[in-house]
């Protein structure tokens, strides 16, 4: 009779792959979706679907008693969220709701694995030079994932007391799940969307990176995790215990950056690397407009914090020694085989990866910076107009306002008669580059004006946590960069 196994998470990218190989293996596979859940990857007509509702104990009771399951992999998570506190009712809560639902419901169950991160032990180990993150170390999670996945852990951990019935009555049992806890490293494959970011981005010719200190960063292609979880699943003696997964090999981004280049065909690029200070900027300004708008931003506080971290090295020695785990597929294999697929996905986010591409939704307005940059001339010109005696050259700072507004709508125009990403990115580029100009500009209004400095820099520090301006200084104490971050 063929074994049962259950695969939460499967509408996902490392549960689908889960579920393709347990039908190769011929297991009766049952995966677990929620109703919006998308089924692109699961088409098979041999998957039996199963709805389930990880925020109540009770139902997810209800949903699983009447099936007994051999085999559980516990895939579903969320690894980024509008709000943080999303993190723990989906990776904590619900994995809590559903270890006390199977404790409760599956009598037979041989095996439950759980697939963690090594996130949750952030950013340890950051002495030069850099040693692997060891099973023994404390973990310490940066990040709001982590903590919600330490929890996680915690939870399939955690002995229940459940009631059991036979001949002679009943009698309440404490009990642990035959657990495997799986921690992969960042996972790369076809499906993926997120390292889809860097691809698109040095396909449209920026290869951007952060942090002047050396990074050492790891991989672990998709079809490894899956093989490491049906170990898992069939090995003896291995239960109640964690697992790091790497490829086996440590990286640098560049080395990541550079393959993908390779095998994008050599596109011209521009290699930047921001201070992180920066991207602190960029990740706080991500995080307040995904609270306000609810939707996930790419940047955000988490994502600072991964790319802060400087050591991804980790020890894979346990399961190389009690799974038999041994990564089978090379960086320069999977950046080959993802790039193909990339190439050849019909989806059409991954498709379009030019900066020419015509956008079938352009942008028809301008966009808010533009909005701020006009609100900005129209005020500071009504000052200049009341106060015209008192500059030194108030006809010079009007005809710099009216060159402004002349490119600002002339770009805007140009975007117009060819929208796509390429025109779209010279409107942001263009006024960046106008951060020079607006220095002495202002220079001439303050000279006339109260200093309100200290009003600035408090609600800096009250909006930030610190003032910018020197944080940057401190970073690049050259006197142009300073002055001109000022």
């Amino acid at each position: 009779m063929e074994k049962r196994i259950l695969i939460t998470g499967a509408s996902g990218f490392i549960g689908s792959f889960i579920v393709e190989e347990a039908l190769r293996r011929g297991l009766e596979t049952w995966a677990a979706v929620r109703k919006n859940s998308p089924r692109t990857y699961l088409q098979d007509p041999r998957i039996h679907f199963i709805e389930l509702d990880f925020a109540d104990t009770d139902k997810l009771y209800e949903q699983l008693k009447d099936t007994q399951f051999d085999y559980i992999v516990h895939a579903a998570g969320v690894t980024k969220c509008a709000d943080k506190h999303d993190f723990y009712k989906v990776n904590t809560e619900g994995t809590a709701h559903f270890v006390k639902a199977v404790h409760c419901s599956q009598t037979h169950l041989e095996r439950f694995v759980f697939l963690s991160s090594l996130s949750v032990f952030g950013a340890i180990r950051e002495e030069m030079p850099y040693e692997d993150i060891k099973e023994t170390d404390k973990p310490r999670p940066n990040t709001d994932y982590g903590k919600s996945k330490l929890k996680a852990e915690a939870a399939v951990r955690k002995p229940y007391t459940v009631t059991l019935k036979d001949v002679e009555g009943e009698a309440a049992v404490l009990q642990t799940l035959p657990y495997v806890i799986l921690r992969p490293t960042g996972v790369y494959g076809p499906r993926e969307k997120d390292y889809f970011l860097m691809a698109k981005s040095i396909k449209q010719h920026v290869d951007f990176s952060v942090g002047f200190k050396q990074q050492d960063i790891t991989f672990v292609y998709v079809d490894d995790v899956v093989q490491a979880v049906f170990l898992a699943l069939e090995k003896e003696g291995v239960d109640r215990r964690a697992y790091f997964l790497t490829d086996g090999q440590v990286y640098t981004s560049a080395d990541f950056s550079r393959l993908l280049h390779q095998e994008l065909g050599r596109p011209w690029w521009i290699r930047i690397k921001a201070p992180l200070f920066i991207l602190r900027l960029a990740c706080m300004v991500g995080d307040f407009i995904g609270k306000k708008t609810g939707k996930i931003s790419a940047l955000n506080n988490d994502k600072y914090h991964i790319l802060k971290q400087r050591n991804w090295r980790c020890d894979i020695t346990s399961a190389r020694q009690h799974l038999g785990y041994e990564p089978q597929v090379t960086l320069e294999e999977v950046v080959r085989r993802c790039v193909a697929w990339y190439k050849n996905c019909t989806d059409e986010r991954i498709k379009n990866m030019t900066l020419f591409a015509k956008e079938k939704k352009p942008r028809r307005g301008l966009m808010a910076f533009e909005w701020i940059v006009l609100a900005y001339l129209l005020g500071t010109t009504l000052m200049i107009l009341f106060i015209y005696t008192r500059m030194k050259h108030p006809e010079t700072t009007l005809l710099g306002r009216t060159k402004i507004l002349a490119m600002t709508l002339a770009l805007w125009g140009v975007y117009r008669l060819y929208p796509c990403r390429f025109t779209r990115l010279t409107r942001v580029v263009a006024h960046l580059a106008l951060l020079s100009w607006w220095y002495p500009d202002t220079y001439e209004l303050n000279r006339v004006l109260p200093n309100l400095d200290h009003i600035f820099a408090n609600w800096e520090q009250a909006v930030f946590g610190f003032q910018p301006a020197l944080l940057f200084s401190k970073a690049i104490p050259n006197h142009v960069f300073s002055e001109l971050m000022d």
